[in-house]
């Protein structure tokens, strides 16, 4: 495998090599964060605002942070770090239009996760089933491939869990760019369905970023409404918008 992932010894960063050339390093979420969502809390005033209508999945974890671009509406207490490698990667894999490469990059992110799922959030092992939030068929025609699947397949590898990508379906083809918390909310419902009734597995759902939590909870329902016992949720970044 051309990418190779490492952990730190005090466990804060990962260190990522192409062909055994250093690129850079992933910085880790770091507590204080909810434990339900993962979203970084004040210090000062240590609760979260984000997950009081969350009520479908187990918990939430994640690499590190996202910051897009324009990072500006980011929570005021949070600093983008110098060299946000793990942002960029994410970006290469999102926006790969015209860039069919640019699928490698799932391969970092996702060695990232097993790392994560190893030595931080072993409760993940438990899962049974790895399971990637779907794209609608007008997305993968846009990108090329499903981003959260391709990141899912290397998990997966690593791990031995079984992946299955025919689970679940997204049926309506949706924006949640620059909508509001409320407006995701809404978007979402309806927008996946279930090809497959589940009897009680522990489900590992995986996706590049969480916002708000809003199409990963809507999954989740769709999941134990069919029959998944428990949904663990394992993202690369955790964006943290101030809404």
């Amino acid at each position: 495998m051309m990418f190779q992932c490492t952990l730190n010894n005090d466990k804060t960063k990962i260190s990522v090599r192409e062909n055994n050339e250093i690129l850079g390093e992933y910085q880790l979420i770091r507590e204080p964060f909810c434990e339900k969502c993962s979203l970084p809390l004040d210090p000062e005033v240590p609760e979260c605002r984000n997950c009081w209508d969350i009520e479908n999945f187990d918990v939430a974890r994640a690499v590190g942070l996202y910051f897009k671009m324009d990072y500006e509406g980011t929570l005021s207490y949070i600093d983008k770090p110098e060299n946000d490698l793990l942002s960029t990667h994410i970006r290469y894999l999102k926006n790969s239009r015209g860039y069919s490469a640019n699928i490698k990059w799932a391969c970092p992110l996702g060695l990232a996760m097993v790392l994560c799922i190893n030595n931080l959030f072993t409760e993940f092992k438990s899962a049974n089933l790895i399971i990637p939030v779907p794209q609608h068929p007008n997305s993968i025609d846009r990108r090329g491939y499903n981003q959260s699947e391709e990141i899912a397949k290397i998990v997966s590898e690593k791990t031995g869990i079984q992946l299955r990508t025919d689970v679940l379906t997204k049926i309506k083809d949706i924006n949640m760019q620059n909508k509001t918390r409320v407006e995701r909310r809404k978007l979402v419902i309806g927008a996946y369905g279930a090809n497959t009734e589940l009897s009680g597995e522990i489900v590992l759902l995986i996706d590049d970023t969480l916002t708000t939590g809003s199409n990963l909870d809507e999954c989740a329902k769709i999941l134990k409404s069919n029959g998944a016992k428990d949904v663990y949720i394992l993202v690369a970044g955790r964006d943290a918008p101030e809404y």
